[in-house]
């Protein structure tokens, strides 16, 4: 047994989980935190990560790193994801993260993030598909990756389009027009395309979404307050059910979202952009159901 601690610096939210991980590859979550840091604010505008994006970020590893002492972690892994990959100071925010935080971080690539949320989905699922494709809907960048009968990735497609980067792009009105919602459908079929050119034709997969977008429709769905990863993981949503939260929640402003119990603090200007991302995802695939895994990529840096 080995206790580990992994931290995932997204391009909206960083987190941290500690486990015990078994010989076997099994593991029991011990401690859990996620901040909401938004890294890659305005990173679509100028391609760089602003100072007070980064403080947040460097902050919650200071938080981080306290938790870890606690626990008394023998092994740690913090990987950056888009955000940091993408950034003209991405290199420089990784030094100042080690001088500031004393955290080494990694910035890994798309095929590595995609093979670690793969182990993870796949750990957390009662039953395991024969053949399916998740789908990580994330702040700076979404992933689709199609997974074969030996639970392997056969094809990972990276797509630059993220939930942080599409609202800043396309939603400027509170609650957004029809115009606005319009635009950003148009960009978002535009590089799903892109997807079903790679993928082509497939029969008989199951539909996973892994990450924030999709956890959270399914806590609205079934009014969880506070967040149950439990009962989310595993849960399954028609096209119509999501379909019917997001006509609610496109009605109303930033504001009205915020008082929702079941809409995480942090993500109540992003689910719009993150709704029409689900919803064409879906119709890209003709999919009348979806299957929301809880479990992703930190989950899969644990295994790993």
């Amino acid at each position: 047994m080995i206790r580990k601690a992994a931290i995932d610096i997204g391009t909206n939210t960083t987190r941290l989980l500690i486990a015990d991980l078994a010989h076997d590859g099994t593991f029991t979550e011990i401690f859990c935190r996620r901040i909401t840091t938004r890294l890659g604010e305005g990173l679509c505008n100028h391609n760089h990560l602003n100072d007070t994006a980064v403080q947040r970020t460097f902050n919650a590893l200071i938080i981080y790193s306290k938790d870890i002492k606690k626990y008394k972690c023998s092994n740690v892994r913090a990987v950056a994801t888009s955000a940091v990959r993408e950034a003209d100071n991405g290199e420089e925010f990784v030094r100042n993260a080690k001088r500031e935080t004393g955290m080494h971080i990694e910035v890994i690539n798309q095929e590595e993030e995609a093979r670690l949320t793969t182990l993870g989905v796949l750990s957390g699922l009662r039953e395991k598909p024969e053949t399916a494709i998740i789908f990580d809907i994330g702040g700076g960048s979404t992933e689709f990756i199609c997974i074969d009968t030996h639970a392997n990735p056969t094809k990972i497609i990276g797509l630059s389009m993220g939930i942080v980067h599409l609202s800043e792009k396309h939603i400027k009105l509170d609650p957004a027009n029809q115009k606005e919602l319009n635009t950003l459908r148009v960009e978002v079929k535009k590089e799903l395309a892109k997807v079903k050119r790679e993928i082509g034709c497939i029969r008989d997969f199951t539909l996973i979404g892994t990450a924030g977008t999709s956890t959270q429709f399914a806590a609205l769905d079934l009014n969880l307050f506070p967040y149950d990863p439990a009962a989310v993981n595993g849960h399954k949503m028609s096209f119509s059910v999501i379909e019917n939260i997001f006509a609610e929640l496109k009605s109303k402003t930033t504001a009205e979202r915020k008082t929702i119990r079941a809409v995480e603090h942090g993500r109540e200007d992003l689910i719009i952009a993150g709704g029409v991302i689900l919803l064409e995802a879906m119709e890209l695939f003709n999919a009348k159901e979806l299957i929301i895994s809880d479990f992703g990529l930190i989950e899969g840096i644990i295994i790993k």
